[in-house]
């Protein structure tokens, strides 16, 4: 008798001792394919929820979008198509760099991606946080170079947060910086007229040293910008 150990369910299948290895094969089989078809039904995988959301964002004209999520796999080629179509559409991506730190190379899809900006989160001693991925990015090598990441960092470190039910809690991660991070894009961004915002630098890191410059300069680019077009 084999039996195959599938989580909750168990296929056994009764192997009878027979002289006809046709049959035999024939078994194997059917045994193989009843493994692969239990299998597939045992994986779950959300990459077209997102791609779904995505195509949202681009349909309505999003200016920025969020991630509190991410992943080891950039080998997910079409979700990665998608935000390489999200951000080819001026949609500025926000993502969070990821929770395994502090070692370096641990960085998160899609963060570690080169259009979208990655966050790190820093505690309130204004220290990288243990658990903030760091480090470059794997996924060119070794054919490029690695880009060293996060882009920038928000407090991720026991941030106040609401609770589901009522009340407030500690958070902690990348996934708590990020959306500090898109809402300050959100800010800046709105200060650029509703017709014009597309036409925006849309690499992250001009992004990041246009939101880096202080108010009253970035507004002064801002003019300039509006009167050469």
């Amino acid at each position: 008798m084999i039996t195959l150990d599938m989580g909750p369910l168990w296929l056994v299948l009764l192997l009878v001792r027979t002289q006809n290895v046709l049959a035999l094969h024939q078994i194997l089989k059917f045994m193989l394919s009843m493994f692969l078809l239990m299998h597939s039904l045992l994986q779950v995988s959300y990459t077209s929820w997102f791609l779904d959301a995505f195509n949202y964002a681009i349909a309505i004209n999003m200016d920025v979008l969020n991630l509190s999520i991410g992943g080891p796999d950039y080998l997910d080629l079409p979700f990665v198509e998608k935000v390489w179509e999200i951000t080819a559409n001026n949609i500025i991506m926000v993502s969070a760099i990821g929770n395994d730190g502090p070692l370096y190379g641990t960085l998160n899809n899609p963060a570690d991606q080169s259009d979208v900006i990655g966050v790190g989160g820093i505690d309130y001693s204004d220290h990288i946080a243990s658990f903030s991925s760091r480090g470059m990015s794997t996924w060119e090598i070794p054919h490029g170079y690695g880009r060293v990441k996060p882009d920038v960092v928000a407090y991720g470190r026991e941030i106040m947060g609401s609770k589901i039910s009522t009340g407030c809690k500690q958070l902690s991660g990348t996934s708590v910086a990020s959306p500090v991070v898109a809402g300050v894009v959100c800010l800046l961004v709105s200060i650029i007229p509703e017709n014009r915002r597309k036409e925006i630098p849309d690499h992250p890191t001009q992004m990041i040293v246009f939101f880096s410059l202080p108010s009253v300069a970035r507004l002064e680019w801002v003019r300039r910008f509006l009167s050469h077009h």
